[in-house]
């Protein structure tokens, strides 16, 4: 027997039992004879239990036969409970309903509460979804690691303070109407992200497309325009590098979308400073193996730190030495990282200033633009945007896994706006970013809200403090009522009688 702290006295008209007593833990499977072997039955395999609502959606239909040997059998009303992790964990139960031919098979990784008449289904499954009672059959989960369930004795022993019959109805139907409105609140909450995601993309076409800076450039109609800064750097890198400077093949702009005046198209190899080593990729992934990695030391940027716009701050580090020999591949604050690897490529974001001595790993890449020409915000931006990535598409080879090569990312065609411009859209883009930010955190806060508040009433409810008790009413309706001890007593004695075996004289055959 397991006992729980109800933090509080027992309800007048209440009773303390096991599950095992007012519920069937785990009944015997269906008789092979209940239906023919054509027989359609539901089947609910595990994913077909919703976690959030704590409903089956969209079971299979199943011949008897098929399915009555190595599944889980449970009929209408039983209560089926994830036993496994991390399902158990996740909260998935529910109550098996409008089954076909009034049965049901599933996953052998449920364990199945029938009740009594002692309680309803709806009342033990709202019990089991508490995150106390899961908590409790969390610690004692038996198994190997990633195979650990809930054993079927630790059921049956949990107490649990059974109201009378009449009050659970109402409990429940209280319950219902209060989480049917915390549920309504946690799917709207829910539907933010995807909005949110819409909207920073939203953000970055206006603003890679020169909407979102159409005002400045009304009002600043003298601003050096993106050609003459393309000229300036072609000058310098043909200075810089002499007879080894290749002039840019001019960009067919027919099928491009039409930029703004002042704005142009080029592409990214063009932007780069005029340096050694401006944009580089990371060592072929041989080079860096896991015994590489150590548990401090300079940073590796690898996929999973690159995010759209964002630095995903996961740390791998390697070794001064193994750092030191891969100087080409350095990265520092303020670069442009860009994952050539991923669905789609490319996404891009700055490093940030706490990164400290780093170096890029395979598939992604380190761009330094010039910054007389460009912003690497700028152009982190309009490498995120859906535009560019379907420019892009055209040259991503691999299906499982879709990349781009070093020499295909210098060539990605990007718009370019002019310098102030482009200074103008990033403190725009910026400003709107961290208040699309703040709105996720508000709707995260609001989300951990809800789900305390669906505990909250859950916990209200088998603390009898949600409905007034049958004893409450029976008094101020001057009637009598049937307390859950007399219930319990029925059942148990109900259950004894089942249980003897049945006597039956043999009688001989005439002749």
């Amino acid at each position: 027997m397991i006992e729980q702290d109800m933090n509080g006295e027992l309800s007048e008209g209440w009773e303390v039992a096991c599950i095992g007593e007012i519920c069937h833990v785990n009944p015997p499977k269906v008789s092979n004879s209940v239906l023919g072997d054509d027989a359609e039955v539901t089947f609910v395999p595990m994913p077909a239990i919703d976690a959030f609502s704590g409903t089956i959606f969209l079971p299979e239909s199943r011949e008897f036969a098929k399915v009555r040997k190595g599944y889980t059998s449970f009929i209408e009303n039983d209560v089926l409970f994830a036993k496994i992790t991390p399902c158990m964990e996740n909260g998935k139960a529910a109550i098996a309903r409008q089954l076909l031919n009034g049965y049901g098979f599933g996953s052998t990784e449920y364990h199945v509460l029938r009740t009594t008449s002692a309680i309803i289904p709806e009342f033990i499954y709202h019990f089991i979804r508490q995150d106390t009672f899961r908590k409790a059959a969390r610690e004692e989960m038996s198994g190997s690691v990633g195979q650990l369930r809930v054993p079927p004795d630790f059921l049956s022993g949990f107490q649990i303070h059974i109201p009378p019959l009449a009050e659970q109805y109402r409990i429940v139907e209280k319950i219902d109407v209060l989480l049917s409105q915390v549920n309504a609140t946690k799917v709207r909450l829910a539907r933010v992200p995807d909005i949110m995601k819409k909207f920073r993309q939203s953000v970055l076409s206006a603003a890679c497309s020169g909407r979102l800076s159409a005002d400045w450039r009304e009002q600043h109609p003298d601003t050096e325009p993106a050609s003459a800064l393309l000229e300036r750097i072609r000058t310098e890198r043909k200075a810089a590098l002499g007879k080894k400077y290749q002039e840019p093949e001019p960009i067919d702009t027919e099928d491009l979308p039409e930029l703004p005046e002042g704005w142009c198209w080029t592409h990214l190899n063009e932007l780069a400073a005029v340096e050694a080593n401006a944009i580089t990729d990371g060592p072929f992934g041989s080079n860096l193996k896991t015994c590489d990695y150590t548990s401090s030391g300079p940073r590796v940027i690898r996929l999973q730190n690159i995010g759209d716009s964002v630095f995903h701050d996961h740390h791998a580090h390697i070794s001064e030495d193994h750092y030191i020999r891969l100087k080409k591949h350095w990265v520092e604050a303020g670069d442009l990282v860009i994952a050539a690897m991923g669905a789609p490529p490319p996404r891009a974001c700055i490093v940030p200033e706490h990164i400290g001595p780093a170096v890029v790993k395979a598939d992604c890449v380190r761009f330094k633009p010039a910054p007389s020409v460009a912003s690497a915000q700028f152009l982190g931006f309009a490498l995120n945007t859906d535009m560019i990535k379907n420019l892009a598409a055209s040259v991503v080879h691999g299906v499982s896994r879709p990349r781009l090569n070093l020499g295909e990312v210098k060539q990605i065609q990007l718009p370019l706006a002019p310098l102030e411009e482009q200074q103008e859209i990033v403190r725009r883009v910026d400003a709107l970013l961290k208040l699309a930010n703040a709105i996720e955190t508000r709707v995260l806060l609001a989300t951990t809200s809800a789900d305390k508040l669906t505990q909250a009433v859950l916990a209200r409810a088998f603390r009898g403090e949600l409905v007034p008790t049958e004893a409450e009413l029976a008094r101020i309706e001057g009637r009598d009522y049937e307390p859950a001890s007399v219930l319990l007593e029925r059942v148990r004695k109900e259950r004894e009688t089942s249980s003897k075996p049945n006597k039956t004289r043999k009688t001989r055959k005439s002749g």
